[in-house]
This record gives structure tokens, sequence and C-alpha cells, in this order.
């Protein structure tokens, strides 16, 4: 499993020749999954390939699924509700105890979706002509096409076609509208004026109103219309809506069935105002093409300003801790009652804490207090480690300049799998726990499923993330590289990442597995912790001992995935860049790790505040403009910008998300590299002049000028294989350079 093999070549970066597959074994060891995986999701839909097709085609009650061919409700290819009143009321206890899950309505096939009650002309659904497949009791097997005793009923909702369900939106219609006059009263209007139109109306939802008269009534010219407006003072509309209720109708059920019109409104309205082109554009704009844009924008902001950032970062930590021991302190009594702060804004943030609660305050403030010593102490002995990760900063910020393709990597190689991966494992799960009765079975079976699921998520990233390594790796000791060669403006870095991705691909991908897995399991125990914390909340109210253990096991899985996590993504940068294997690199990276610690805390601390401020930064300022342009927009005017604003939140969110991964593999990498180049035995070869300056070596120019007898060395770090001439000048005793030594 390559766990033993010896580092014999100390190069920087290994070049793809010289490499070796490692950790084969999990490599096959992941295909027999997935082979039994597939072979799991296929057994389970031939054990009832009905469930597929009622995906496809919506199931009635009766046996029936509508639209489907050669079927007699191949024409029927809607779905409605015909006694949804009726069925809540019957399963009224699921609704009051939320179990929505249950609720089993009474389901019809229909050639449309119900447009409303037309008293005129009323649809009937159902009857005694109803097809229906059920099983025969004479034969003892299925029979279509038979006619069942199916009750008849009028559909009064008008309903909205949701995937080929008719979904109820509305039990209203229109009954018309006129104009009516308050202002002056039907009393005191100039009748005789006005030729004597004037009469007061009546008002059905105002009875008390008997002033009012209308406007433009029938048999009313235009004139006389035109006029009765300019005599009134105060014009109003009447606008008169009919409801039709089925007798079934209960004050709950009604309230259900408005609560699921309104959704159905609110989720088609979302769609609807998606779709526009105004919408569309917008999502593409600022849900993808500005968070692109703004992850170089971060960089040629970092170049600049990266000791600003780092520093202010820090700064607002401090000023964080500071903040919170002082409110423990107060919240403890510990200040006393400071009229002020309880005036300033009077709630439970500025009161004092109860008697029996000022303990734990008390304790909190202790914590708080010694974790702000601790970050002052430890900012100010890091002093130098902060310079360099300033330095490791600004260095990362020329990877997006030389290999601009990076930046999209995760987000259009990676989401896209992922995305595939997650739609399988839910459409697989659905058919597990469907089709399999037996309870231990369908568990044993579910859990593999998940595991190869989380294995395979955390193995696509798990390769994304090596192969943005080891083009990283070889960026820094080629490219980047003192007398480095240089590449072509034109580049974007495609040609670079895609070499990367074959090296880990085909020497590697072992290794992927290995890591992955580890880390799949851990996420697998969690989510059953979690399962088990879930359904024994009643036994952990009544037994204080189980709840303190299952929140125990809870915290301490996940500081061990955390741990782990950390360990081999650390890991797979030093099997990008040495082509090690797996139990090799986390081995170097305990030895690395333990050797630089102050170092990689502070990196992983101002990584974390930065994936906060750009990971946040970004997608609220693309969802802000988002819905402010929509909002300003007479051409949207009709539709909700709300909608839009959170897709493009969403989407911007996803992206940066992904940029920032890119960032941390980046720095990651060029920490371990640079600081690994400052560990060889002739001195660093690959550090540019800012991470030497950095790091407190001289440049090679400078170390000749200082100490020649350095110069073999020197010229040989710098790529040289030239020695000096005899007549190169030599540097005095005094410090000044004679002239055999000025060619140097």
């Amino acid at each position: 499993m390559s766990c033993c093999d010896s580092n014999k070549d100390k190069a920087l970066f290994k070049p793809a020749r010289k490499r070796w597959c490692t950790d084969s074994f999990f490599l096959v060891l992941f295909i027999v999954a997935w082979g039994l995986g597939i072979s799991l999701a296929v057994t389970s839909i031939q054990k009832d390939p009905s469930l597929l097709i009622d995906i496809r085609y919506p199931p009635d009650s009766y046996g029936n699924n509508c639209g489907r061919p050669n079927t007699p409700t191949a024409h029927m290819t809607k779905l409605i509700y015909p006694s949804l009143d009726q069925d809540i009321n019957n399963q009224l206890d699921i609704f009051v105890t939320m179990r929505y899950w249950e609720f089993k309505p009474t389901k019809l096939c229909a050639s449309a979706c119900p447009s409303g009650f037309n008293l005129g002309n009323p649809v009937l659904y159902g009857g005694a002509g109803y097809p229906c497949s059920v099983d025969d009791p004479s034969s003892g097997e299925l029979s279509s096409g038979l006619s069942c005793d199916v009750p008849s009923t009028y559909y009064l909702y008008v309903t909205e076609d949701v995937i080929d369900r008719c979904f109820p939106i509305d039990d209203s219609k229109s009954a018309g509208s006129r104009l009516l006059c308050t202002v002056p009263s039907c009393q005191t209007a100039p009748n005789a004026t006005l030729d004597g139109s004037v009469a007061c109306t009546k008002v059905d939802s105002y009875p008390d109103v008997t002033t009012a008269w209308e406007l433009c009534a029938g048999g009313v010219s235009d004139t006389l219309c035109q006029a009765q407006k300019d005599t009134c003072g105060r014009i109003v509309v009447e606008q008169r809506v009919d409801t039709f209720k089925p007798l079934t109708q209960t004050s709950d059920s009604e309230k259900y069935t408005k609560d699921l019109a309104n959704y159905v409104k609110t989720v088609v309205g979302g769609v609807e105002s998606l779709l526009v082109t105004e919408a569309s554009v917008a999502i593409g704009v600022f849900g993808v093409a500005v968070p692109v844009v703004m992850a170089f924008v971060w960089a040629i902001f970092l170049w600049f300003f990266a000791g600003v950032l780092v520093w202010s970062l820090l700064f607002a930590v401090l000023a964080l801790l500071m903040t919170s021991s002082l409110w423990f302190c107060y919240k403890a009594g510990w200040f006393g009652d400071l009229e002020f702060v309880t005036n300033l804004y009077n709630s439970s943030l500025t009161q004092q804490a109860e008697e029996d609660k000022q303990t734990w305050y008390g304790i909190f403030a202790v914590c708080t207090i010694i974790l702000f010593l601790i970050a002052i102490i430890f900012f100010v002995t890091s002093r130098k480690a902060i310079k360099r990760l300033i330095a490791i900063i600004q260095e990362s910020t020329k990877v997006f300049r030389d290999l601009v393709a990076i930046v999209l990597w995760p987000t259009f190689v990676q989401l896209p799998i992922s995305i595939g991966v997650y739609f399988y494992g839910v459409f697989i799960s659905y058919y597990i726990i469907m089709v399999w009765a037996d309870t231990q079975t369908m568990i044993m079976f579910f859990l593999a499923h998940l595991l190869l699921i989380l294995w395979t998520i955390q193995f696509i990233k798990a390769t994304v993330w090596s192969s943005m390594a080891a083009a990283v790796g070889s960026w820094f000791t080629t490219t980047n590289a003192p007398e480095g060669r240089r590449r072509c403006p034109c580049s974007i870095g495609i040609t670079e990442l895609l070499k990367a991705t074959g090296i880990i691909v085909s020497k590697h991908l072992g290794s992927m597995a290995f890591g992955s897995l580890v880390i799949a399991i851990c996420q697998l125990i969690r989510v059953v912790l979690q399962f088990i914390d879930h359904h024994t909340q009643k036994m952990q109210d009544s037994n204080m001992l189980l709840k303190v253990v299952m929140k125990c096991s809870k915290c301490v899985m996940f500081c061990l995935q955390k741990t782990i996590e950390f360990i081999s993504y650390y890991g797979f940068i030093f099997v990008a860049i040495h082509g090690v294997g797996f139990c090799r690199a986390c081995s170097q990276t305990f030895v690395f790790v333990a050797k630089y610690m102050a170092q990689t805390v502070l990196n992983k601390m101002v990584q974390m505040l930065l994936r906060v401020l750009i990971g946040w930064s970004t997608p609220i300022a693309c969802g802000l403009a988002t819905f402010w342009i929509l909002d300003n927009l007479y051409s949207y005017k009709e539709f909700n910008p709300m909608f839009p604003a959170l897709v493009v939140l969403i989407f911007s969110y996803v992206v940066t998300d992904g940029i920032c991964t890119v960032y941390n593999c980046i720095i990651d990498t060029i920490y371990l590299l640079s600081f690994e180049d400052m560990e060889r035995p002739g001195g660093p070869i690959y550090l540019s002049a800012n991470l030497r300056e950095a790091f407190g070596i001289d440049t090679a120019a400078q170390e000749v000028t200082k100490d020649p007898s350095k110069y073999e060395a020197v010229c040989s770090r710098r790529g040289r294989r030239d020695a000096p001439s005899s007549s190169a000048p030599v540097k005095s005793s005094s410090g000044a350079i004679s002239p055999e030594m000025s060619s140097a």
C-alpha cells in the first residue's frame, strides 16, 4: 500500500516519469464498492419497477398511472385531488402534529387541470366509468381497465400544473366591479345637474353605509359618466369576488387548503420570476460571472494590501475576544449595575443575568479572558510567522495571474460531478427505503449506499484538490522559481492543470480513495449518531447520563472528523508534490505540523477568516445588487425580485466557496513547498525574491557579495553550472570587492 516506501528522490516536486502508482489496493476497493453499489441499485429497482413508473407517471388512488401509455388513463395525464377538504378533515391529526409526509389524499386522473368551478358547465370527475387496476380475486392476477366504484365529484378550485400534479391555488371567481362615490353623499349630490342619475345604492359588505351611489351604471352615456366623475370627490372601486366551497369544508380544512394554495402560489410565482429574461441574465451575471471576476479582484487586492488585511483580521479577532470578555463579565455582575448600559438599549443583552446563571457567565468570562491573553501573546511572539504568512498570501496571488483556469476547477469540474452523485444517491436511497420490507436489511443496505456516496463525494473533492496542488507545485518549481522559464502571456494554465490532473489520475487515485474513505467513515458515524440522537430524545430527557454520553460522542466525532480532514488534505498535497502514498504523506504531515506548529495554526486561522470575508461578502453583494437592479427595472415590475436574488445568493455562494477552496489549496501548497525548500541542505532553490525577503534570506546576488565561498552553491541553486573564471574578482577582508570579482 506504499505506506513504507522511502523517498530517496529529494526533488521538491517529483516529475511524473519518476512516480509510481500509490495505494492501488484502495482504488481497486473503490471500483469494487461501486460495482456492488450498482448491483444493489439494479436489484432494488427490479424489486419494484412500479416506483420508477410512479415517478414518471403520477399514480392515482385506484391503481392507475396518469398518462401512462397503453393504459385506460393514457389520455388522462394530470393528477387532481378532488376531495382535499374531506381528506384533511379525516386525517386532521397528521396536520396538527405536522406529519405531512403521512398524508394520503384521494387522487384521480384527469385530462386537464381544473380551472375552477363552472355553474353553467360543471365538470364531473370520477364516477362509475372511471377505470382502475385491481387484483382480480378469482385469478390473483392484475386486471386493468375495470370500472371501479369511484365517487363522482365536482372540483371547485382553480389549480396550477406542477409536474403533472394539479395543486389548488384559489377557490374564488371574479363577479365584476363597479365605481362608487362616497363624497358627496347620494342625498347632497347635485342630482338635478346630473339628469337625476344619482341614486343611493346598497353595499353588501358595508350594510351600515347608506350614502354611497354608483357611477357610470348601465345605460349611462359617456358624457354623463364623465360628469358624474367630475362631481364626485372620492371614487372607490368595488371588486366583487364569489367563493364556492365544498359542503364538507370546515374551518380547519379551509385553513390548510389555503396554506397549500399559498405555498403553491409562492412556488409558481418564484419559478415564473426566474424564467423572465431579465432574471436569467441577472442570475448568469451576478450568480456566476461576477464571483469569478471577484476572485481576481481579491487577488489584486491581496497582492497590494495582504499585510493590512491580515493584521486587520487579527486585530478583529482580538476585538471580538475583548468584547466577549467584557460582556460576559458584565452579565456575571462583576461590573455592578451600569445604568448607562441598561438605558442604552433595554433588553436581555444589556441586563445582568439572574443569580442562578451568573456563575456560568463568570466561567465563560474567565475562559474568554484567558483566550484573549493567549491570543495577544501568540500574535506578539509570532510576528515573523505573520510576516511569512503575508508573503505566502502575496505569492499565492501570482497563481491567479499564471494559472487563470485554476479558478474554475472546483466550480466547473468538481461541482457538476458532485451534483450528479448527489442526485444518484437520493434516487437510489428512495428505492432502498421503499422496496426492502425487512428493517434490518433496509438499514444495512442504506448505510452501505450512504457510505459509497460519501466516499465518492470526498474522492472527487480530494482528486480536484490534489490536481490543483500538483499544478501549483509544478508552477512553484518552474515558472515562479528564480531564473524559471517564462510562460506564454496568452496562456490561462489549462495545459498545466490538465497535466497535473493526469498525474493524479494515472498515479495517485489509490491515495485519493484511501484518504477519502477514512473521511467518509467518520462522516457516516456522525450521521448514525445524529439519527440515534434524534430518535432517543425522550429517553435522554429522562436520563441525564444518556444525554451527556450522546452529546459527548457527537462532539468527539466532530473533532475527530475535522482532525482527520485537516491531516488528510495536507497529506493530499504531499502526495501531489512528492508522489508518495497516503500513509507516508500523513506521517510527513504530522512531522511538518509538529515542527511548524505556530505557523500552521496562524495560517489556518487567517485562512478561515479570509474564507468568511470573501465567502460571504461576495454573495451578499451579488444578491443585493440583483435585488436592487430588478426592483428598479420597469419591465420587471410584475414579478418579485426576491426570488432571483435568493438564487443569485446561492449560486454566487457556491462559486465563491469553490474559489475560497482554490485560495486555501494554493496557500497550503506554497506554505509546504516554501518551508521544505528552506530545509534543503544547500539552501533554498525555488523561493522567489519576495519569499526570500519575508523568510529573512538574502537574494542570490547579495549572498555572493557577502560570502564568496557561497558562490558555487548560489549558482547551483539558480540553475547555473558555470564556475567563476580565474579572472573573477575576489572580495577582500575589508569587505570591498576587488576587480577580479566584479563579474560575479
